[in-house]
């Protein structure tokens, strides 16, 4: 089974997703506290990390580049979501961190389907 970790700040939309993993055979584990995401994904192997972009006092993008400097991190798929309009500033961190991009809002099936072509089938 495959095994996701996303973080966002919306209970909803995590619980949507996992809902949608759950029928799909894929487990999420999940986080909304920024805070906390090192302590959380340290003990965890996950095939997929997911991450908003907004995120009150830090921002997503932030924490994507402090795992990235993690050896096992470093080859991980990422995925960054948000439904702000970022500016070129910021596109250029996504580009520079090889982060798959996806805008909010995005319908659940569109999500799953590009999360499925990351992990392979």
């Amino acid at each position: 089974m495959k095994k996701v970790f996303i973080l966002d700040d919306s209970p909803e939309f995590i619980f949507l997703i996992q809902s949608l993993f759950q029928l799909k055979g894929i487990k999420l584990d999940s986080e909304s506290d920024p805070s906390k995401v090192m302590d959380h994904v340290k003990s965890g192997s996950y095939d997929l990390m997911i991450f908003d972009y907004l995120l009150g006092d830090t921002d997503g993008l932030k924490i994507i580049e402090a795992l990235q400097q993690v050896e096992r991190f470093k080859e991980l798929p990422m995925i960054l979501l948000t439904a702000k309009k970022l500016d070129s500033q910021e596109l250029q961190r996504v580009k520079e961190s090889g982060v798959l991009f996806l805008p909010k809002p995005i319908q659940p099936m569109e999500f799953y389907n590009k999360v499925r072509g990351i992990l392979g089938g």
